[in-house]
């Protein structure tokens, strides 16, 4: 990813940390929204919309690579866990702070 698209991403990023907390939203409530199919995954349709919305000047070839940048499983998707320390590095906060209160349930369920 380049620096100016990474720029504009991180500015993104910012913008949304700010949203979440004046509206006392999480930005797992956040994902969930965007997960149109409830898949517990953002497919790059799902992904381009939270984009979009904060900044509807991105090119689908830039919200390509960011996808790809975030999606550091190379899955072609991104799982919470992926966006979330994205969000998170960005924004100097700690992953576990947006960690739904149920995450470590579910996870340890998965793993049995």
């Amino acid at each position: 990813m380049s620096s100016d698209l990474e720029i504009k991403v991180k500015k993104c990023f910012i913008k949304l940390y700010k949203i979440l907390s004046s509206k006392k939203l999480t930005l797992y409530k956040t994902f969930n929204a965007y997960d149109a199919d409830k898949s517990g995954e953002l497919t790059i349709e799902e992904f381009q919309k939270i984009l979009r919305r904060l900044d509807n000047t991105f090119t689908s070839d830039e919200i390509e690579a960011v996808f790809e940048f975030i999606d550091t499983d190379h899955s072609k998707t991104i799982e919470f866990e992926e966006l979330n320390s994205y969000y998170c590095k960005v924004n100097g906060l700690s992953e576990l702070l947006e960690l739904p209160p149920d995450y470590f349930i579910k996870n340890a369920l998965k793993k049995c």
